[in-house]
C-alpha cells in the first residue's frame, strides 16, 4: 500500500511492469487526487481496455463554498465496489475502504451511476439501503407506502439532499457535510441504538429494516413538511416521528439542542421497534426526554450526565453582580427542568395524575413543558436515582414485562418499587432537588 495515498495497487498483488506498470501508477495517482485523500482500493486497468471517463470535476471533500449542494448525493459504505458497467460481471474500478460521499448521476434497472471525484462508475442499489425505492426495503403494505411518501416529500423540500446510513437507520439531510453538526449527528446516529439497549435493557423485536430520518437545515422547509402531516400540523414541535420515519430541523440552534431533539425523535423510533405498542404518555415522552438529556450532555452517546451549564451574569438593582447556572437544553419543555423542580418545593408532583393522563391532556399546550420535564425526571430517577441499582432493575423488568403483556400499568410499577404515589413522589422530589442544585430557574 502507498502509505501516503492509502491506495493499494493491482488486484492480484503482483507488481506491474513496463507500460502497464506506468499506466497503473498514473491511474493510481489520478484516483488519489480525485478522491482528495479518501482511502480506497484501486483495481488496476487491464491492458488494452479503454480508460474510464474522467470529465472535469471537483475533488471530493473540497467544496468551493458552504452553499448546500444542488445535486443528489449519498454516502457509499466501506467495501462497496464501483463497477465499469451496470452488471455484476463487470470489471471493478474501485473498492472503498471507508465510507465516501458520491454524486449520483443516474439510476437504471437497480443500478446507480455515480461520480467519485473524477471517476465515474456503477453501484448496485442493493448495496446502498436507503436510496430511491430502496429506502423502505423490508417494510410492506401501508408502512412501505407511508415511509416512501414521507421521504419523497422531505427530499423534495431539501436543496440537494445527501444520504448516510448506520446499522439501524438511513438519514437524508441537506446539512453541509463539512459542518461540525453533520459529524456530531453522524456520531449520535451510529451509537444511539446500542446506547438505548444498554440503558433500558430492551432488545429489538419488531420489523428488521432500517428507519429513515430526514434532517432539514431550514426550519421553514421542516414546517412545510409537517404541514403535510394530518393531525400534527398545528402542533408547535421541533421534531416529528411516525412508524419507520422521523424528521427534525437544525436551524440556528446550538449543537447540544439539535442533538437532544435528534435523540428524542430516535427514541420514539426505538420504542416502536422494541416495544411494538403504544406507551402511556408519561413513559413514551419520559424515555424520549431522558435520551435527549443524555445527548445534550456531550458528543456521541453518553451513558450518563446532564446538559451543560451556561453561566449568565447581570447586575441587580443595588449594583451587585450575580451569576446564575442555567440548564441549557433544547426547546421550552427541557429548559423548564430546573423550574419544574423549583415548583415542587411548594406543590409536590402528583404522579398519579401524570400517569393517568391521556395523550390529549398530556400534550395540551398549557403546562406541557412542565409535564414533559416531570416525565423526564421520573424516568431518570427510576434509572439513576438509586446507588445500588435496585430501582433500575425493577424499572427495566417493568418495561420487559409490559412489552410481553401488552400494557404498562402504573400500579404494577408501584408494586415492583414497593412504594405508593406519595412515597415515590417525595423520593423523586428530593433526588431531583439534589441533582439540579447547581441549576437555577430563570
Amino acid at each position: 500500500m502507498n502509505r501516503r495515498s492509502g491506495i493499494r495497487g493491482s488486484a492480484d498483488g503482483r507488481r506491474a511492469r513496463g507500460s502497464s506498470g506506468r499506466r497503473a501508477c498514473w491511474l493510481a495517482l489520478a484516483c488519489c487526487l480525485a478522491l482528495g485523500g479518501t482511502t480506497a482500493t484501486l483495481l488496476a486497468q487491464p491492458p488494452g481496455e479503454p480508460a474510464s471517463e474522467y470529465p472535469p470535476g471537483r475533488p471530493l471533500g473540497a467544496p468551493a463554498t458552504f452553499a448546500r449542494p444542488d445535486r443528489a448525493t449519498l454516502v457509499l459504505p466501506a467495501e462497496t465496489e464501483v463497477l465499469a458497467e451496470p452488471s455484476p460481471l463487470a470489471r471493478a474500478l474501485l473498492r472503498l475502504d471507508v465510507e465516501v460521499e458520491v454524486e449520483v448521476l443516474e439510476e437504471r434497472d437497480g443500478w446507480m451511476r455515480v461520480r467519485i471525484g473524477e471517476l465515474k462508475g456503477w453501484v448496485a442499489t442493493g448495496a446502498v439501503a436507503g436510496f430511491g425505492s430502496g429506502a423502505a426495503v423490508g417494510l410492506s403494505g401501508e408502512r412501505l407506502d407511508l415511509q416512501a411518501a414521507r421521504l419523497e416529500r422531505a427530499r423534495a423540500l431539501m436543496s440537494g439532499a445527501s444520504m448516510r446510513r448506520t446499522a439501524a437507520l438511513v438519514w437524508w439531510t441537506d446539512l453541509h457535510p463539512n459542518l461540525d453538526l453533520s459529524a456530531r449527528l453522524a456520531e449520535l446516529f451510529a451509537c444511539f441504538s446500542a446506547t438505548y439497549e444498554r440503558r433500558y435493557g430492551l432488545d429489538r423485536i419488531a420489523y428488521p429494516d432500517r428507519d429513515v430520518v430526514a434532517v432539514f437545515t431550514r426550519q421553514e422547509d421542516y414546517r412545510r413538511f409537517v404541514d403535510g402531516e394530518t393531525g400534527v400540523a398545528d402542533l408547535v414541535s421541533g421534531g416529528f416521528s411516525a412508524i419507520g420515519f422521523a424528521a427534525f430541523y437544525a436551524g440556528d440552534r446550538p449543537g447540544d439542542d439539535v442533538a437532544a431533539i435528534a435523540a428524542h425523535e430516535l427514541t420514539h423510533l426505538e420504542n416502536r421497534r422494541r416495544l411494538a405498542l403504544e406507551l402511556p404518555p408519561w413513559l413514551e415522552e419520559g424515555l424520549a426526554e431522558d435520551m435527549g438529556l443524555l445527548a445534550a450532555a456531550g458528543r456521541g452517546c453518553p451513558d450518563s450526565g446532564w446538559p451543560r451549564i451556561s453561566r449568565r451574569e447581570w447586575r441587580t438593582g443595588g449594583g451587585r453582580e450575580r451569576t446564575l447556572n442555567v440548564l441549557e437544553t433544547t426547546s421550552g419543555k427541557l429548559r423548564s427542568l430546573s423550574c419544574t423542580v423549583a415548583g415542587w418545593r411548594s406543590s409536590p408532583v402528583d404522579l398519579r395524575e401524570l400517569a393517568d393522563m391521556s395523550w390529549g391532556s398530556f400534550s395540551a399546550p398549557a403546562g406541557r413543558a412542565s409535564r414533559y420535564a416531570a416525565a423526564a425526571l421520573l424516568v431518570r430517577f427510576l434509572l439513576d436515582g438509586d446507588p445500588d441499582g435496585e430501582r433500575r432493575a425493577e424499572f427495566r423488568a417493568f418495561l420487559g414485562a409490559g412489552r410481553d403483556r401488552g400494557s404498562f400499568a402504573w400500579e404494577e410499577l408501584l408494586g415492583r418499587l414497593g412504594a405508593d404515589d406519595d412515597e415515590l413522589a417525595e423520593a423523586l422530589r428530593a433526588w431531583a432537588a439534589a441533582e439540579l442544585v447547581a441549576y437555577e430557574c430563570v
